[in-house]
């Protein structure tokens, strides 16, 4: 068993170079499936209530901000809305901290345009850098490079000193209008990629044909008619899924009561 184990270890740190070096979206995609038995018995391993499993998941909880930022994205101020949701998430994050809730976080912003640019992951200190990694949308085309995102997302894998092998889980919130003009050719690795995430799909749009493909993926999807409304709705669901993270079901009942934006 632990030399099958130790065998797709290695796999899986011979498929995340590829990866790190170009990698195509079918590399990204083979990869996320090869190692999901690993993911399942990492989560199998940790317990499932208690102290040891709050502090297991939210003592420096990763979470990453993957915006849109392509012109349709100026159409009623949606990004303007939408770096305000990053903002107000950063504060409910440090209200969290003052009720120790957690020790920290590591925060990244992924902008996908022409480009998509990924900050390094920052801490609740660094919160200027935050904001300003989301400060300068290139409001172009729309289309969003996956393998960034999965490098990014699987930097920190780690093999515990028994063998297990362990996936840090971080907690993506995905804002977009939708019209993601390379979708058909990313979205078989994207959407697997961020259903072994905690992730959540905030839509800004009408795409129908992106929504139901999120939804068909088993993601958790949330459609906002109002750009207005973005702000609280990401600050909103990314704590609600830290603490869906964290805490049992009766615990987290009586501590949603605590957490007001």
């Amino acid at each position: 068993m632990t030399n099958t184990r130790t065998k797709n270890l290695q796999n899986d740190a011979e498929k995340k170079k590829k990866v790190a070096k170009g990698a195509t979206i079918a590399d990204c995609a083979a990869f996320a499936s090869s190692h999901a038995a690993g993911v399942k018995a990492a989560s199998r391993a940790q317990p499932k209530k208690g102290k040891a499993f709050a502090s297991r998941y939210m003592t420096d909880p990763k979470i990453m901000f993957v915006l849109d930022g392509s012109g349709s994205m100026m159409d009623k101020d949606r990004y303007l809305h939408v770096q305000e949701g990053l903002n107000v998430s950063l504060l409910a994050l440090e209200g969290m901290k003052k009720q120790g809730m957690l020790n920290d976080a590591k925060v990244s912003v992924a902008i996908f345009s022409r480009d998509t640019v990924i900050s390094p992951w920052y801490s609740l200190k660094q919160v200027a850098k935050i904001q300003a990694a989301a400060e300068k949308p290139q409001m172009e085309s729309s289309e969003i490079d996956a393998c960034k995102l999965f490098t990014a997302l699987t930097k920190n894998m780690a093999v515990e000193p028994q063998g297990t092998f362990v996936f840090p889980q971080a907690l993506v919130v995905f804002v977009s209008d939708g019209c993601i003009q390379n979708w058909g050719l990313v979205k078989d690795g994207l959407l697997g990629m961020l259903k072994e995430q905690r992730s959540v799909f905030i839509s800004l749009g009408e795409d129908q044909r992106m929504e139901r493909d999120v939804l068909d993926a088993g993601i958790a999807l949330h459609r906002i008619k109002e750009p207005a409304d973005v702000s609280l709705a990401m600050a909103g669901l990314m704590t609600k899924e830290l603490m869906a993270m964290a805490f049992p079901t009766e615990m987290r009942k009586k501590l949603e009561f605590s957490i007001q934006l």
